[in-house]
This record gives C-alpha cells, sequence and structure tokens, in this order.
C-alpha cells in the first residue's frame, strides 16, 4: 500500500492499462515499504491475467518458488531479499 509509509520499488513497475483498480495503488513484482527503525514489509504483487510462479529468495540463503493468481498481492516474510517472475504455473 504505497503512500503510508517509504516505499521503495525493487524490479517494480507500473500496472498495465485495464487493471483491475486495485492493482494500480501498488507497483508491480518485488517492492517493500516502511523504514528501518519501524521496520519493512515485503511485498509481491503480479500484475497479470495469468497465473505465474514466483522465485522468493531469503537471507538465510534458501529460496522458495510459489504460483501467484491474475492480479494477485501476497505480503512476503521479512527474510526476503528478492522475488522475481520465472514463468507460467
Amino acid at each position: 500500500m504505497a503512500g503510508s509509509g517509504t516505499s521503495s520499488a525493487i524490479e517494480a513497475v507500473t500496472p498495465a492499462a485495464g487493471a483491475p483498480a486495485a492493482v494500480t495503488d501498488d507497483p508491480c513484482g518485488y517492492w517493500q515499504e516502511g523504514n528501518w527503525l519501524s521496520g519493512y514489509t515485503y511485498w509481491y504483487r503480479h500484475c497479470g491475467s495469468t497465473y505465474v510462479r514466483v522465485h522468493i529468495d531469503y537471507n538465510n540463503n534458501t529460496s522458495d518458488s510459489s504460483c501467484f493468481s491474475p492480479w494477485e498481492k501476497r505480503q512476503l516474510s521479512w527474510r526476503t531479499t528478492n522475488a522475481y517472475y520465472t514463468g507460467l504455473c
């Protein structure tokens, strides 16, 4: 939810025209909001009409992958260091 703190986009892009209204409030891709004092919240927003697999890296040198639904926004673990699209589900 951009606007409720400092938002830092990492690989984030502007949602496409025709996206659902709720999507236009957030960047697409992996991003964080907050600050070092109050802490960060990590997010991934899929901006598309397909189901996609997203690779997620954590700060303990592990990783995971998960399928995201069309236009899905999901809060990620506080240990997340990166997340990116890897293909269709």
